[in-house]
């Protein structure tokens, strides 16, 4: 008769929950596929409809300046106020951030948003925010006594996951694997929130090829992997790439609109800046937005015909824009498009393609 190994808990079809072994962990057990399913099959509660399942380990995924700040402060303050997220019904609680990137700049990111939104500034009590960066597997005494000080959370927000890793590689699956564990542990906190880890991509990161670093060894311990990729300028687009825990959604657009703020300054006085904030935008308005970016782009295409190796600065003034950061938007547009290309420094030409398309807009 086959010799059992005594530090295995058989159940024999009742409870199906294994035993504690002293040292705080639970002994595996053996459970029959009733008591399974009784234990296990549940239907998602959502935070968000159809995108974030409450307990659950996500990761958002862009390149910088693809909105990720953006539309995570926006799902943070309709979160906490019970507002919907792009058209889907969320579930109102408190949230909590780490936010150990550029606490500055979330701050004034949360000023802008709340009014894209027209939201009461009291809606931010709702929200605890973490400064700072440090190891997510090594959270001090006195942090976890203040998390559980602030009381239950529907969603917790990591921004970004590189500000919290505490392992030696970003390229060791074994590294990875650890951190993704520490970040899951976020899962338990009370209120079995949704974590919703912001993460930069790996290296030559693509609309159609959008993983977040570590790879195959941190995508397979998260439950799904959320991405934004700007699609014109202003625009960026949510979707989902290769992993995720629900049936999926299609895409969902997002403008990154600038917003003028006054803030108080260490005196007390008012200050004027400027942030940014995603403002979910409908189908039409899409369309009005790219049919101007096309424009944009035509109107580098004419001044381009006109002046050959032209400058990005000659550019921007004979299409008269208020910035060379726009002309050169719109020049990697025209790249990707094949359509200029970068000879030397602040200057591009057309290829044979563009000159043609040139020369079709002056005719």
């Amino acid at each position: 008769m086959p010799k059992v190994d005594p530090r295995v808990a058989v159940a024999a079809g009742t409870t199906g929950e294994g035993k504690p072994n002293g040292q705080g962990h639970t002994e595996p057990a053996v459970n029959r596929g009733g008591v399974f399913m009784k234990r296990y099959a549940r239907i998602p509660e959502w935070v968000v409809g159809g995108i974030l399942p409450r307990g659950s380990l996500y990761a958002l995924t862009a390149k910088p300046g693809h909105g990720k700040t953006a539309v995570a402060t926006l799902l943070q303050l309709c979160i906490a106020s019970g507002t919907s997220f792009a058209r889907r019904t969320v579930h109102k609680g408190q949230v909590l951030v780490l936010c150990g990137e550029n606490p500055e700049d979330y701050a004034l990111r949360l000023v802008a948003t709340l009014q894209a939104l027209g939201l009461d500034h009291g809606v931010v009590d709702s929200i605890g925010v973490i400064p700072g960066s440090f190891a997510i597997g090594a959270l001090p005494d006195t942090l976890r006594a203040g998390i559980a000080a602030f009381g239950e959370v529907v969603a917790v927000f990591v921004d970004t996951s590189a500000a919290y890793f505490g392992g030696e590689e970003e390229n060791s699956n074994v590294d990875m694997r650890a951190h993704a564990s520490h970040l899951r542990a976020l899962c338990r906190l009370p209120g079995n929130p949704v974590v919703v880890v912001l993460c930069h991509p790996h290296k030559n990161p693509t609309k159609d090829n959008l993983l977040p670093r570590g790879g195959s060894a941190f995508v397979g311990e998260i439950d799904g992997n959320l991405t934004l990729w700007m699609e014109e300028r202003g625009v960026t687009s949510l979707h989902w790439h290769e992993k995720i825990r629900a049936v999926g959604f299609e895409p969902l657009s997002f403008e990154l609109v600038h917003q003028q703020i006054v803030i108080s300054d260490a005196n007390g006085q008012p200050t004027r800046g400027d942030s940014v904030a995603a403002v979910h935008i409908e189908a039409a308005r899409e369309g009005e937005l790219a049919d101007r970016a096309l424009d944009d782009e035509n109107q580098v295409l004419r001044a381009m015909g006109r002046k050959a190796d032209a400058t990005v600065r000659e550019l921007t003034d004979a299409c008269h824009f208020t910035s060379t950061s726009k002309t050169h938007g719109l020049l990697g547009k025209l790249a990707e498009a094949k359509l200029v290309q970068h000879t030397r420094r602040e200057r591009y030409a057309l290829t044979r393609v563009g000159k043609v398309a040139a020369k079709d807009l002056s005719g």
